[in-house]
C-alpha cells in the first residue's frame, strides 16, 4: 500500500514528523514491513533524524546527475536497468531502524543528495515507476515524503492509494 504525505506550502507543516510518527506506529503496531521513502530534494531535516535508532530497536549516473551509493539516488540507478527490484535491495542501500525475526520491519531511504532532484527525475519517470512498483510489492506499507514539483507529485499520487495532508 502506497501512502503519499504531503505539507501545504507553508513551512511549518510537520511533514517529516508526520511521516516518521506514522511509518515508526505502523511497523510496531500492526508488525508489519514498512518502508518510508523520501523523494523531494534534500531538505534541512530528514525523516531518519527525526527517528531514535536506539530506541525504537529496543522496542520491539546519467551525465547530468551524480549517484550515490545508497538511499534513492542508488536505488534508482539500479532501476535504469531492471523491471523490478531484487527482494531485499531496497533495505540494503537504506537504513534498518526495526528488524522482527532478522528481517527489516523498518526502513528509511536517504533522500537524494542532489539539491535539484526533482527537476532530474521527472524528466524521466520509469526508473521511479520501477522503484514504486518494487517497493509496493515487497513492503505492505510505504510511506512516500512528497516532492514540491507538481509533475513529479502528481505521478507519485496517481500510484499512491492515500494521501495525506499535513496542516500547521
Amino acid at each position: 500500500m502506497i501512502i503519499t504525505v504531503q505539507g501545504t506550502k507553508k513551512k511549518k507543516n510537520n511533514s517529516i514528523g508526520a511521516v516518521a510518527l506514522l511509518a515508526s506506529m505502523t511497523s510496531i503496531m500492526y508488525n508489519a514491513k514498512t518502508l518510508v521513502l523520501q523523494l523531494g530534494n534534500k531538505k534541512d531535516v530528514q525523516v531518519d533524524e527525526c527517528l531514535d535508532k536506539e530506541r525504537l530497536s529496543y522496542k520491539s549516473s546519467t551525465d547530468t546527475y551524480e549517484f550515490s551509493t545508497s538511499g534513492v539516488d542508488s536505488l534508482l540507478l539500479e532501476c535504469q536497468d531492471t523491471k523490478e527490484l531484487r527482494k531485499g535491495l531496497i533495505a540494503e542501500k537504506s537504513e534498518v531502524f526495526i528488524k522482527a525475526d532478522g528481517e527489516p520491519l523498518l526502513v528509511v531511504t536517504r533522500p537524494s543528495e542532489n539539491k535539484e532532484f526533482e527537476e532530474v527525475a521527472v524528466e524521466d519517470l520509469t526508473a521511479l515507476e520501477t522503484l514504486l512498483e518494487s517497493a509496493d510489492k515487497e513492503y505492505e506499507y510505504v510511506f512516500i515524503l512528497m516532492p514540491r514539483n507538481k509533475a513529479l507529485a502528481n505521478f507519485i499520487l496517481s500510484k499512491a492509494q492515500y494521501n495525506i495532508i499535513c496542516v500547521p
